[in-house]
């Protein structure tokens, strides 16, 4: 497979660790992963270049802006491209699965990688 074949992933967290082991595991298997811990800074690269990412994978609870927060302007510009939302915190999984629209998936934290490949291969 050619870089340009590649799946890009835009990964969102605000924590370091997985941030470094998404980069790594993600890129094992052959994807292009562009890695922010800032959701208003991931927001301006979608920004910049809407048509490079093929999936969106982001965290919901950040400072500044949460993951829905950034995928409902993600959405306004490109509403097809597959999203990924992914909590910790249990009381939200279930308020979220109720009431969040226009996302693709949902994943409880700690997920496993594999899981998360499984599902991006899914969805792009």
């Amino acid at each position: 497979m050619s870089d340009s074949e590649k799946t890009k992933v835009l990964f969102v967290d605000d924590e370091h660790i997985i941030c470094t082991m998404a980069s790594e595991i993600l890129e094992l298997f052959g994807y292009e992963i562009d890695i922010f811990e800032e959701s208003k800074a991931a927001l301006e690269s979608f920004k910049k270049k809407p048509d490079f990412y093929d999936i969106v994978v982001t965290d919901q609870t950040m400072p500044q802006l949460s993951g829905y927060e950034m995928l409902s302007e993600i959405i306004k510009i490109r509403k097809n491209i597959p999203k990924i939302l992914c909590t910790g915190y249990s009381d939200q999984f279930e308020d979220l699965k109720k009431n969040v629209i226009g996302i693709d998936a949902l994943f409880r934290k700690p997920y496993h990688f594999e899981d998360l490949i499984e599902e991006i291969k899914k969805l792009v």
